[in-house]
């Protein structure tokens, strides 16, 4: 009860820390709008729990259908079903509001950075293992993680559990700890691909620690069975499961240059101070183990990881540097052994080492706060909030000419917002254009704005959010001449407090035989 009651407090300031710093990064402000990944996650969760809701209807396929007919960036199949279970079962509980999934991922931290603390606990002193996590809940990165929508602090959870879980067999050598690192490195298969760096650690912390010889023991192999039943049929049959959308990006092949990049960042998340402590952390832990000394697996497990999370970067080119969340723990572990060795002593010398790591910890931490940007607020929140609440526009389908970062928080405002399925929210770049997954390989639908206006007339009434992205596609530019050009039959409405200058909302009614503008005068209306 003593243990468990200490664990429930570490959460509960953990969970209390990581809510401030989100509140700091305006996470509760901003739409889901840090990557474009990030409204994409929303929705295709938002489509689960719709499903599940409907009492699970089957054929899956029709459902689905409907649901992305209007809103189309959901993507199950090109990310695995793990992450949108686990916002299914928090919507079913919790609602599906902003507030409500930015919680989600706080929970997230909180467990993440307390279980990170208490497995460190077991090998370093507890306030050594207090610090890491201050460190790791403030990092630049993992603030980031926290405020978004995003699969790499799930990630970075599961594979450290399944690390923790390999520790414990390579300690026991029991197949039931065998078999839950197989069960929970398929959790982090089937949440994102990049559970794969879990694949080398039990045959090189096997050579690592002596224990070459139970390669020949069944219960080695066991986790390779797990995975196969439990991940075989996702990644072999789903469409898309293998990312073949962005393969044109690069599968394997070696980019050398990823390695010093992959330091720098890590250098950049930690400072330079921290990781020239771990350094010197990993090459005390090189020391003992060339020595012969009795040494807990741990070490071996964190080494194999933090070399596994940077090398794997280099040869897998969609590794982007946030997947590298769960390189965090392990440097921080190095980090806090070499300064432990440093702060040995007695008596006053000892307590003055002391004060100054705490010192100097409270520095970083706060340092890291301070350096880490806010949100972005883009201003489609507030567009969306006009539509949504208009009664003249109930049931209008809206056009989203924005990036994919834009459009995809568009996506997501209405889909949470209005009872489903609604509208229609139409992406400019799949119906204005033809775009790749990632926006690349551009190419128009539309040669002018006549024949744009040709497809809008198709629409009947139609909202138009027109959003001014740093790096806009072509068909913006098509989109403001066609409203120039038929002013007269479009009509602004108010954007909203918040949006003013960010986005326009126009309304095309479909009048029938509008004269459009003549060029030289169509230029000339304000606004557009």
């Amino acid at each position: 009860m003593r243990r468990a009651a200490a664990v429930l407090l570490v959460f509960a300031a953990t969970l209390v820390l990581a809510v401030a710093l989100q509140v700091n990064g305006g996470a509760y402000e901003a739409e889901f709008s840090e990557t474009m990944d990030e409204s994409a996650h929303y929705v295709t969760g938002l489509l689960v729990h719709d499903w599940i809701q409907a009492g699970m209807p089957r054929p899956v396929s029709r459902f689905y259908y409907q649901f992305t007919r209007h809103y189309s960036n959901a993507v199950i199949g090109h990310w695995p079903p793990g992450f949108y279970v686990l916002q299914a079962a928090w919507m079913l509980l919790f609602g599906v509001a902003r507030d409500s999934m930015v919680l989600l991922m706080a929970v997230v931290q909180a467990v993440f950075v307390t279980a990170t603390i208490w497995w460190w606990k077991r090998i370093l002193p507890l306030p050594y293992a207090l610090g890491c996590g201050l460190l790791l809940l403030t990092a630049p990165l993992a603030q980031v993680s926290s405020r978004s929508l995003m699969g790499e602090a799930p990630m970075a959870l599961l594979v450290l559990a399944a690390a923790a879980a390999w520790c414990h067999y390579l300690r026991n050598g029991r197949a039931a700890a065998s078999g839950a690192f197989g069960v929970v490195a398929s959790m982090a298969l089937l949440t994102k691909g990049t559970g794969i760096v879990l694949a080398p650690l039990p045959p090189l912390t096997a050579l690592f620690t002596g224990r070459a010889r139970w390669l020949a023991r069944g219960a080695f192999w066991l986790p390779a069975a797990i995975v196969v039943v439990l991940c075989g049929f996702w990644y072999a049959r789903v469409p898309g499961a293998l990312h073949e959308e962005v393969a044109w990006l690069g599968g394997l092949l070696f980019l050398p240059e990823r390695v010093p990049e992959s330091l720098a960042f890590l250098t950049d998340q930690l400072t330079p101070l921290v990781a020239m402590a771990a350094v010197g952390g990993l090459a005390l832990w090189l020391r003992d183990a060339r020595r012969g000394e009795p040494l807990d697996p741990a070490w071996s497990v964190a080494a194999v990881m933090l070399a596994c999370s940077i090398l794997f970067r280099a040869v897998v080119a969609v590794w982007e540097p946030r997947h590298m969340l769960m390189s965090l723990p392990w440097m921080l572990l190095f980090a806090a052994a070499a300064v432990r060795r440093v702060a040995t002593g007695e008596g006053a010398a000892r307590r003055v080492v002391g004060g100054l790591c705490l010192i100097t910890l409270l520095t970083l931490a706060v340092w890291n706060v301070a350096r880490t940007p806010r949100k972005t607020r883009l201003g489609l929140r507030e567009a969306a909030g006009v539509i949504l609440e208009s009664p003249e526009l109930a049931g209008v389908d809206v056009l989203v000419i924005s990036d994919l970062r834009g459009e995809g928080a568009a996506t997501a405002e209405f889909a949470m917002r209005e009872r489903r399925p609604g509208r229609r929210v139409l992406p400019a770049s799949s119906v204005l254009a033809q775009t790749s997954f990632l926006g690349d390989q551009y190419q128009a639908k539309f040669r002018d704005a006549g024949s744009l206006m040709q497809f809008i007339r198709k629409q009947g009434r139609l909202a138009v959010l027109l959003d001014t992205p740093p790096h806009p596609f072509p068909h913006a530019a098509l989109a403001r001449e066609a409203i120039s050009l038929h002013a007269g039959a479009w009509r602004r409405m108010p954007e909203g407090a918040g949006a003013e200058g960010k986005v326009q909302i126009w309304l095309w009614e479909g009048q029938q035989g509008h004269q459009p503008r003549a060029p030289e005068t169509a230029n000339r209306n304000p606004g557009i």
